[in-house]
């Protein structure tokens, strides 16, 4: 019995780091919406749309439609898509909550 024991004690890390690494995972993660300017209720088209941190996105369409999908490491969880989104002369006002929202901006004076 002893034996048994010291044998599964052994191998007690080994199945520490497997679970570990099951446990862990990439995150796929999406997120649609609307670009609305606030003042005028119209949406905005080519405001380009992309994770913080990251160069690549996309851009919103002619009605201020919008889908991004993003890929994210996390060891207990998915982190939080933080999105930028840029045009010339606008600002960002407020954003909606995952994964479909309406994002308002407004032009700059």
């Amino acid at each position: 019995m002893k034996a048994v024991y010291l044998i599964m004690l052994k191998k007690l890390p080994y199945l520490l780091v497997i679970a570990i690494t099951c446990y862990s995972c990439d995150c796929m993660q999406r997120k649609k919406g609307v670009i609305i300017n606030k003042k005028t209720g119209k949406p905005i088209d080519s405001v380009y749309i992309h994770k913080i941190g990251e160069q690549q996105g996309e851009y919103s369409d002619a009605s201020g439609n919008f889908e991004i999908t993003a890929i994210s490491g996390g060891v207990f969880g998915c982190p939080v898509l933080e999105l930028g989104y840029n045009k010339s002369g606008y600002s960002l006002v407020s954003e909606g909550s995952m994964p479909s929202d309406t994002v308002y901006m407004v032009s700059n004076p």
